[in-house]
């Protein structure tokens, strides 16, 4: 074989090489707007039940640019350490999409929710995430491999 045909099948070997490690290590999102439980609670004004914290979008960065917020739990977060404005109870929050998000590095699940909360004192509205479910891989006894809700800031 000559010199040529060499450099030419290592080319491709290397080319199909990184691209297989870019196919398996991308981060992967699917659109489940319209499936459940995510049908029931799209596009429906969701009234506040319990007090959150409105903070700056630094879990699902993806869509950091159109959503710049993010909804968590004051329990969840160190509220010294990150900007962020308690959301009264009463606001209205409304989701217009669900995605099923993987990360790649991980390979943690999660169920986001997009969408918006109109602020009940202020009437300022703001785009939000919320990351609302888990996909239970890990357990110790049966069942595995299913989606965990918690409870929602609008439910009681």
């Amino acid at each position: 074989m000559n010199v040529k045909v060499l450099v030419i099948i290592s080319v491709v070997v290397l080319a199909l090489v990184v691209l297989f490690f870019w196919f398996v290590l991308r981060n992967k999102s699917r659109d489940v707007s319209k499936t459940e439980p995510y049908l029931y609670i799209l596009n429906a004004d969701l009234v506040t039940t319990s007090e959150v914290m409105l903070i700056e979008n630094t879990s699902f960065t993806n869509v950091k640019n159109e959503f710049p917020s993010e909804i968590s739990n004051s329990r969840k977060i160190d509220t010294t350490r990150v900007k962020n404005e308690k959301i009264p109870i009463g606001s209205t929050v409304t989701f217009s999409r669900a995605i099923h998000y993987k990360n790649s590095t991980s390979g943690m699940h999660a169920a986001v929710l997009l969408g918006k909360v109109k602020m009940k004192d202020s009437q300022a509205v703001h785009k939000i995430v919320y990351i609302w479910g888990r996909f239970k891989t890990m357990c110790i006894n049966e069942p595995c491999m299913y989606w965990e809700y918690e409870k929602g800031f609008w439910e009681n």
